[in-house]
């Protein structure tokens, strides 16, 4: 929830996640368009409850977390 999806061009699209943004430039519209719809699917699979996190997200420590890493990718 709160994701935000901008598909500026063709071959860039960007996103947000509260203050985190992120951004892709893709080699061919038709590639940036699966990973448009890969996105938007594993979005409405998460929406649905029908996808967890992996065992290996909750097994990290506290610790990691630093506020050099603003925008974790994990």
């Amino acid at each position: 929830p709160g994701l935000v999806y901008n598909k500026v061009n063709p071959i860039f699209h960007h996103w947000s996640l509260g203050d985190c943004k992120f951004g892709l430039t893709f080699q061919s519209p038709a590639e940036a368009d699966e990973f448009q719809k890969s996105l938007l699917a594993a979005l409405a699979a998460l929406g649905r409850g029908s996808l967890t996190p992996s065992s290996s997200s909750s097994s990290s420590s506290p610790s990691q977390d630093t506020a050099e890493t603003p925008c974790p990718l994990t």
